[in-house]
């Protein structure tokens, strides 16, 4: 999830909402390292998520 979230923010660095769109392969790339953070979520252990029961 980590790696993740290092791409997004290296894909969308330097663009505001605008130029991100824009660019429809960057925000292709954004969008689908959003989904794998998500679906990766999904799977952490249930022991994990008792650890922070604050995040949803």
């Amino acid at each position: 999830m980590v790696a993740f979230c290092e791409r997004v923010a290296a894909y969308s660095a330097g663009h505001d909402q605008e130029s991100l769109v824009a660019d429809r392969m960057r925000y292709d790339a954004v969008l689908r390292n959003l989904e794998l953070i998500g679906e990766a979520a999904t799977h952490v252990p249930v022991t994990r998520r008792e650890l922070a029961p604050d995040i949803a």
